[in-house]
């Protein structure tokens, strides 16, 4: 099922950072950041830090970049380079932007116990009460991920219990986390229509319900949902996945298949799961007789393999 996209680092790091006395350069970044002009961002940001390597901001405009554009293992080693360096200024504040970063990054790489490092870390030396909300929100969905659901349970329902009412998008990420924890269809619908009902920008809580639709062979809602989600979220690679798989084995329309799935590589490239992304479409190769094709895909995927 989906896993933690409500994007907390998107919230946590780098979106304030000041460039106000920096380089007309950095401010130009910034600017591009803004306009959500990724590409155009990344080409400068790589060309200053070539040109400027001991200028900490250019790697902190970069980790911003890399993580909103899914580049996670670019990320982890950007927060790395800025919390050696913030450690040695003791910057409390800049090392915790830094952590919150490369604990996203590595929980996208499937590199559980790193990113609990950093979450366990974080929820020590944060003092926002509602950050820490997220944080113990987020390790949750690390722990369900790593397979310790046991935890996870208690630690999302422990949570829910003292969250604030009036926090509707807490809870709301609350209900949808444990709806991946319940093998009761039942109990999966109500939690995730809840979530929902509590928030309609939850794109985690529309994917997962259309995960659960895929479930029970309800393709038109499935769809539905999947869309709705990447509506809000539109970098969501899982999401194009799930929708890839049903044009694939439900409606059988290949083209549609194999757009959904490049978008899944294109959103994500460095996701563990293009592994299974590219064993899929060497199998529609293989089917299509494209020996060529699927043998390329098949290569592809190797590198992803651990």
């Amino acid at each position: 099922m989906n896993l933690n996209y409500h994007i907390l680092t998107i919230i946590f790091i780098l979106l304030n950072i000041n460039c106000h006395n920096s380089s007309n350069l950095a401010v130009q970044i910034r600017k591009l950041i803004i306009e959500h002009k990724y590409d155009k961002a990344l080409a400068l940001t790589n060309k200053a830090i070539s040109q400027n390597p001991d200028s900490i901001i250019y790697n902190e405009l970069r980790l911003y970049i890399s993580i909103r554009t899914n580049l996670f293992k670019q990320s982890v080693l950007d927060a790395d380079k800025i919390i050696n360096y913030y450690e040695e200024l003791q910057n409390q504040n800049k090392i915790n932007k830094a952590r919150g970063a490369r604990s996203y990054a590595q929980q996208q790489l499937g590199n559980y116990p790193d990113a609990l490092l950093d979450l366990n870390y974080l929820i020590k030396n944060i003092d926002s009460i509602e950050l820490v909300d997220e944080l113990q929100l987020n390790k949750a969905t690390v722990l369900t991920a790593s397979g310790d659901s046991t935890e996870s349970r208690k630690l999302l329902l422990d949570l829910l219990s003292k969250v604030n009412p009036s926090e509707n998008h807490i809870k709301s990420m609350i209900y949808a986390a444990l709806s991946d924890l319940t093998n009761d269809n039942s109990q999966v619908k109500t939690y995730l229509d809840s979530a929902i009902f509590l928030d309609q920008n939850n794109s985690q809580a529309f994917g997962n319900r259309g995960f659960y639709y895929t479930q029970i062979d309800s393709i038109t809602p499935a769809i539905s949902d999947f869309r709705r989600a990447l509506s809000i979220d539109p970098y969501n690679a899982v999401n194009y996945y799930n929708i890839g798989i049903i044009f694939e084995t439900n409606i059988i329309d290949v083209d549609s298949g194999i757009y959904y799935y490049h978008k899944a590589i294109e959103m994500a490239p460095d996701s563990p799961n293009n592994y299974n992304i590219y064993i899929s479409l060497a199998d529609l190769m293989d089917r299509l007789g494209e020996n060529k094709k699927a043998k390329d895909y098949m290569r592809m995927a190797s590198s992803f393999k651990k």
